[in-house]
């Protein structure tokens, strides 16, 4: 069965919290061969949690101005 966008987000989010079962990996890994937008996310997912981070933190984040250094990448909405 292959993944969904949303079954393939939750596996990215949970593969940086625990080991995912091989069959997790593979069907992760096949949603990914074919689908941009979470190859996109999977990619993003570490900045985001640095910047989740440093707000819990509440240490000022530099270039946090509104909008600053957000670009939409090529071929999405943005």
């Amino acid at each position: 069965m292959l993944t969904d966008c949303h079954q393939a987000s939750v596996l990215i989010s949970q593969a940086s919290e625990r080991r995912l079962s091989l069959t997790e990996r593979a069907r992760l890994h096949l949603h990914l061969g074919v689908c941009r937008a979470c190859r996109n996310f999977a990619a993003d997912l570490p900045v985001l949690g640095k910047a989740a981070r440093a707000l819990a933190a509440g240490l000022p984040q530099s270039g946090a101005e509104e909008g600053a250094g957000v670009e939409p990448r090529p071929g999405t909405k943005g």
